[in-house]
């Protein structure tokens, strides 16, 4: 909602994650994207209340004392093991859920039975508007919508549309990635040529509303990028490119370039898009930015930004990282830390630091055996894999580790709150809250995705 390789027709972040097998937190990162949405399209999860370190952050940043951030160090957490007899508050919010199985979209509203939408055999990424009552999906690279209630099935961007944009090297044009924006039933995608050399990515940006379609190109050639991410309003997306992150109104007003920094390079055909995690009140963002050279200055820092929609940046901590192919660095869900990898001999260890420059290492282990997942919404305890990449942990600073599932596999996590998550293992879509058995939602399942509702 979420980051990564250009791999063109996907359009979720699918996480392969691990078997549960091991006590001696051993360690690699394993991150597979798919555009889009992961780091690329919003999360489904809510924005965790803001902390003493976001409070204490933005005040810093507010009055450009960049300097003084470095001079606190925020509490220790306190001794809790993740899952165990801790109260917890009674869930309030409830879920939907589409996903793919067959080729034909279902959809299933907690507590309640599911429901068959398409009957094509040939449906893909489906995707849920923030009220739950649209769905969008792919049908032959085409662009399509149904009603949460299995009416009104039609097209919104037709293979013709997408043609109209061909070049002379490109043979077919086809769906990038595409997301609602919050509030609405319109939706935002970008396309990609298909021929015989690597895919072309024309970084533009289409809008459509599935209310009453018709198709049109908001930003020409080369002014998107990589990654989206919507603002808590709905009031402006940040885009990420590969050498800018990008600002404008979802109607593609007010475009303008934010921030600008030296592309990452990593060595190969795909490009690196920062994360941007959005502040509450949509006045700035964090970000990091990685290493522009890892190979060739191993030392060079990875840098944590804070990014106000007016005034200058401010440089919140630098960090030695391993080189993004390896490990991708990831933001919490406030902006305020980061969990990355850094290099050690033949080993990875993970470190978590944040706005106060506090860097502190959680484990050290093996390079093969070890990989960060992400992040929990409350901002405190992080998912990584530990001996496989079937095997995933929930940790926290300062408390053990647990097991994150009761399943033989997990992949394609996403949290529906603090305590509670879907994921899928073997086919099927579970859900599970944290201490407690997973249940099955649904079986013979490929993909999915999922809105709260309060």
């Amino acid at each position: 909602m979420p980051m990564s390789p250009d791999i063109g027709l996907q359009n979720l972040l699918i996480l392969k994650q691990p078997e549960i097998t091991m006590r001696r937190i051993i360690l690699f990162f394993c991150f597979l994207s798919i555009l889009a949405l992961a780091c690329s399209l919003p999360a489904s999860a809510p924005q965790p209340e803001p902390t003493a370190d976001n409070r204490l952050l933005e005040t810093l940043v507010a009055t450009k004392l960049t300097a003084a951030v470095a001079a606190g160090t925020p509490s220790p957490l306190p001794p809790d093991p993740i899952g165990q007899a801790t109260p917890q508050p009674p869930v309030t919010s409830t879920f939907s859920v589409v996903y793919t199985s067959s080729g034909n979209l279902w959809l299933r509203r907690e507590n309640l039975p599911a429901a068959q939408l398409t009957s094509s055999g040939q449906d893909e990424n489906p995707t849920l508007s923030s009220d739950g009552q649209v769905v969008a999906f792919t049908r032959n690279g085409q662009l399509y919508a149904v009603n949460a209630d299995g009416s009104n099935e039609r097209q919104l961007a037709s293979q013709a549309y997408l043609d109209s944009f061909k070049t002379a090297d490109v043979a077919r044009v086809s769906l990038r990635k595409f997301a609602f924006i919050p509030g609405t039933h319109s939706l935002l995608f970008d396309i990609i040529g298909l021929g015989d050399g690597y895919p072309f990515t024309y970084y533009d940006l289409h809008r459509v509303d599935a209310d009453k379609p018709a198709p049109s190109r908001i930003l020409a050639e080369n002014k998107g990028g990589g990654a989206w991410s919507f603002s808590p309003d709905g009031n402006w997306l940040a885009i990420s490119a590969a050498d800018t992150i990008r600002l404008m109104r979802p109607d593609g007003s007010d475009y303008q370039v934010l921030f600008k920094f030296k592309l990452v390079s990593t060595y190969s055909e795909w490009f690196y898009f920062p994360q941007v995690i959005w502040m509450r009140d949509a006045s700035g963002l964090y970000t990091v930015i990685p290493a522009s050279a890892a190979l060739d200055n191993p030392q060079e820092p990875s840098r944590f930004y804070f990014i106000p929609l007016k005034g200058d940046p401010a440089k919140l901590a630098e960090f030695v990282a391993a080189p993004v192919w390896i490990s991708m660095p990831q933001l919490a869900p406030d902006g305020t830390k980061i969990a990355y990898m850094r290099p050690a001999g033949n080993a990875l260890e993970l470190h978590i630091v944040d706005a106060s420059t506090a860097d502190r290492v959680f484990a050290n282990a093996p390079a093969d055996s070890f990989g960060l997942l992400g992040w929990n919404p409350n901002a405190k305890d992080f998912t990584y894999f530990s001996g496989s990449t079937n095997s995933a942990w929930l940790a926290r600073l300062d408390s053990p580790p647990a097991p994150l599932v009761d399943t033989p596999e997990i992949t394609s996590l996403r949290w529906l709150d603090d305590r509670r998550f879907i994921f899928i293992s073997r086919g099927e879509l579970r859900l599970r809250e944290i201490g407690k058995p997973s249940s099955t939602l649904a079986a013979d399942v490929s993909e999915y995705d999922v809105i709260v509702l309060k």
